[in-house]
């Protein structure tokens, strides 16, 4: 099995490169995303990017649906209701969290990771995370830009990945 993406640490801090034609085919699958209205702007190219490669994978778009929520913190309640409501093969979630002089940020990631990680178990669907979480917005439309760094990929590809794992071990 090849990896679907490259490691460059030749830099300060180690960026990924992806190759989106790695995913495999999930023919059928229903997909469900979840969008922050903060940042949307620079993260609807990651959603975007994700939406073309699960459509590559075989997912039609009749099957993928897309909701926009008011921030990060509403995503565990979102998620549990839409896992309820269309019991989807997974969930896909694309915010954008800049860090502040605040300790809000903080209190917001802490909220968040506790409750998708609660959802994402007690419903047995996979969530998979596109919080991008930076100290300065250029880090964000750096993560967001429509080439092969697209964060949308990587969230694509490991959504990919985990519907043909769990269809592999008949869950």
């Amino acid at each position: 099995m090849s990896k679907s993406y490259e490691l460059n640490t030749t830099g300060e801090v180690p960026r990924f490169t992806y190759r989106e034609a790695e995913a495999p085919r999930i023919d059928g699958a229903k997909i469900a995303i979840l969008q922050t209205k903060f940042y949307s702007e620079y993260t609807g190219n990651c959603v975007n990017r994700f939406r073309s490669i699960m459509q590559q994978a075989g997912v039609r778009d009749a099957d993928i649906s897309h909701d926009m929520l008011p921030g990060t913190i509403e995503v565990p309640l979102a998620a549990k209701r839409l896992a309820k409501a269309k019991n989807p093969d997974a969930i896909a979630f694309f915010g954008g969290v800049v860090d502040t002089d605040t300790h809000h940020s903080q209190m917001i990631l802490s909220i968040f990771t506790q409750g998708v990680a609660n959802v994402m178990f007690d419903s047995d669907i996979p969530i998979l995370i596109g919080l991008i979480y930076v100290p300065k917005l250029q880090l964000l439309v750096d993560r967001c830009q429509d080439d092969n760094k697209n964060y949308g990929i990587k969230i694509a590809l490991a959504t990919a990945e985990i519907v043909s794992f769990r269809r592999k071990y008949g869950v």
